[in-house]
């Protein structure tokens, strides 16, 4: 993933917005920009849905820089650079989904003994023929964050919700669950190294 995004200089930022910014739109619109300049490798996709109303946002710099300029003409409240090297979860990060496809054909995967949710759709992988086909995939797809949270806490009102431990510094999950679903996190644990 390094050596991927050594290729293309790109990056990620959240994104918060009100219930009518179209940031698919803001997304193709920041990369038909790059294109128009000749921008080669040209990518501005939604990386990660964290919460209905906020988003990170993958892509080229040039892509990126173009949003952060034009946010108010989107109607995007707030912008957030995360210091990360590249622009994961989106198509620079293909050359490494090709390697890592290449190195699961040699491994033995087996079926997991407790539920382990796929980033590409929330879902617990059942097989490992789902597992060797989904993870390079999840290393250029949107993480579907959301989805997977709505997908663990669903439950009728007479199940508790699970014990859930955020592990390490901050309250970044506490955070994004409260938007979710905020009962869940009536059983939540933050747990420090």
């Amino acid at each position: 993933m390094q050596e991927a995004s050594e290729m293309v200089a790109g990056g990620m930022m959240t994104a918060f917005f009100g219930p009518l910014t179209k940031l698919g739109l803001c997304c193709s619109t920041a990369k038909e920009f790059c294109e128009r300049k000749d921008i080669e490798n040209a990518e501005c996709k939604i990386a990660s849905h964290l919460w209905s109303t906020c988003k990170v946002i993958a892509g080229s710099e040039e892509a990126l820089q173009f949003l952060q300029e034009n946010m108010k003409d989107f109607e995007i409240k707030r912008l957030k650079r995360l210091n990360v090297s590249g622009a994961f979860h989106t198509n620079h990060m293909k050359p490494a989904a090709v390697a890592l496809k290449e190195v699961l054909k040699d491994m033995t995967i087996t079926s997991p003994k407790i539920p382990v949710h796929s980033n590409i759709d929330g879902k617990p992988y059942s097989r490992p023929d789902q597992i060797r086909t989904n993870l390079p995939k999840q290393l250029y797809s949107s993480v579907q964050w959301e989805q997977t949270m709505h997908i663990l806490y669903d439950r009728s009102a007479d199940v508790p919700f699970p014990n859930t431990y955020e592990c390490g510094p901050g309250l970044s999950l506490k955070a994004i669950l409260k938007q979710v679903n905020v009962k869940a996190i009536s059983g939540m644990q933050n747990i420090e190294a």
